[in-house]
């Protein structure tokens, strides 16, 4: 059959995602959305101060407020493409949808090393539309490529491809420092797996944490911190913090858009319909007999959550520095399927409707994230509201504002306008309400609208969605 093809179907995958991405920029006009929030304020400026002043990877390439001291591989990509086709956000959006497609496919080649080539394509597709990841595809963040780097060196330690292994985990910890517990499980479980042997230790310990170490003693050098104050700041050891962590990474993680029915449910009523195989199987287990190539993606999965849930508690936690850990969670359950299962079809469809049910029912709600699509309403009440102010009749007046809607008016090339018209005032200088309009957003700044009780009348709200923009006049004027 032609659906057996493994090359037929990662070429249908491709199609597949390229009529996603179509029906996501009829939706929402992905490709043409400025940037917001971090990939604002941090990750876009960085690419476009290394695409106006060149593109450089040591750390001096970047001011501290735009590196902030992470390694500048995903600056330095950006910039390079915006020299080649233009700092244009479409050229940002489609190049990082391109780095997507590559996880994509490393995805499907792990799955087809347990399901078959059209199981394989269909459950590929379904992992990779759920929100989480989706609609990290196209923003110019480092996590979504993190996951990519870390899907090719999964493919490769599950195909004893030593070189093809350190590469990705050079790429992986060049990309950001929270890939160190990628090599870290890896080894262990090739240990595990074969014992002790040096060229798996050069290949996955040495080489990459040599090169990475290296980035952060030039750091160190240039600019006198090997890691970021603001990050080791945020490390937290007491009790206190590891439990509100805790309680992030498995609302997240654990539970959140589906997952609490797909880790919790979905292997325990495997067991229930399959418990005669399984209990034959435990009592024949021998501790040994569980590290083996057979099983080498399960306990990879598996030590990867653990792994990534005592990094998770120790630092500071978002939903997107998760989902290169989330993407195992499925990969690990769906790869459940390639077992001895009674009534297999069943279990095959069933687990395929909850998927494309929980990549529609979770695309969009009305809260801001940006782990799923909620983050355009945000976006596109921004635009609305520089729109409205910048125009002509506004020249030389005074707009105060704050984070994020102040950083939207930093530079053209954040695709928010062409020319901007109205002078920008940070509202903190703004106390002697001398300002012609004064701009608070919602997800933001609204609740210092506060600080300014009684000075302030509502001139116009701009809505999309939950997310609106308030500009206000002063009462003095």
């Amino acid at each position: 059959m032609i659906f057996n093809s493994k090359s037929t179907n990662g070429v249908l995958i491709i199609v597949c995602f390229v009529l996603v991405f179509i029906g996501l920029q009829w939706l929402y006009g992905l490709f043409e959305l400025p940037y917001f929030w971090d990939e604002l304020g941090v990750y876009s400026r960085a690419a476009i101060h290394l695409y106006e002043h060149g593109p450089g990877l040591l750390p001096s390439a970047l001011p501290d407020e735009l590196s902030r001291g992470h390694p500048t591989l995903i600056p330095f990509l950006f910039g390079v493409v915006f020299k080649i086709f233009g700092c244009k956000v479409v050229v940002a959006r489609l190049f990082a949808a391109s780095i997507y497609l590559i996880g994509v496919m490393y995805g499907y080649r792990i799955l087809l090393l347990k399901l078959s080539p059209i199981h394989a394509a269909i459950f590929t597709v379904l992992i990779f539309i759920q929100p989480c990841f989706l609609s990290q595809s196209v923003l110019v963040l480092p996590e979504m490529p993190l996951m990519v780097a870390t899907l090719m060196a999964v493919f490769y330690f599950l195909n004893k491809d030593y070189l093809g292994l350190c590469c990705a985990l050079v790429l992986a910890l060049f990309i950001k420092e929270s890939a160190i517990i990628i090599p870290c499980v890896i080894f262990f479980i090739d240990v595990l797996n074969q014992r002790f042997k040096l060229r798996s230790f050069v290949y996955i310990l040495v080489i990459p944490f040599a090169l990475i170490s290296s980035f952060f003693a030039i750091q160190y050098f240039q600019r006198g911190y090997v890691f970021y104050p603001l990050h080791t700041g945020l490390m937290k050891f007491e009790w206190y913090f590891i439990n509100e962590r805790w309680q992030v990474f498995k609302a997240f993680a654990l539970e959140g858009q589906g997952r609490l029915f797909l880790i919790y449910y979905v292997p325990f009523l495997l067991v229930i319909i399959n418990y005669k195989s399984v209990f034959a199987t435990l009592k024949l287990f021998r501790f040994k007999q569980l590290f083996n190539e057979t099983n080498k993606v399960y306990i990879f999965c598996f030590g990867f959550a653990i792994a990534g849930l005592i990094f998770s508690v120790l630092n500071y936690i978002l939903g997107r520095y998760l989902i290169y850990i989330i993407v195992f969670e499925y990969i690990g359950v769906v790869s459940l399927l390639s077992l001895n299962l009674r009534w297999p079809k069943l279990i095959n469809y069933a687990l395929m409707i909850f998927l494309f049910f929980t990549s529609i029912w979770y695309n969009n709600n009305a809260e801001y994230t940006d782990v799923n699509f909620s983050y355009v309403n945000h976006i596109k009440s921004c635009e609305h509201a520089v729109d409205y102010l910048n125009v002509q009749s506004n020249s030389h007046k005074k707009v105060a504002m704050g984070f994020p809607f102040n950083v939207c008016t930093w530079n053209s090339l954040s695709g928010y306008y062409k020319q901007l018209y109205f002078q920008q005032k940070d509202l903190k200088d703004s106390t002697e309400m001398t300002n012609d309009f004064y701009v608070f957003t919602f997800p933001g700044n609204m609740h210092d609208t506060m600080l300014y009780k009684g000075h302030l009348k509502l001139h116009k709200q701009i809505k999309s969605g939950y997310a609106y923009v308030n500009i206000y006049k002063s009462k003095v004027n």
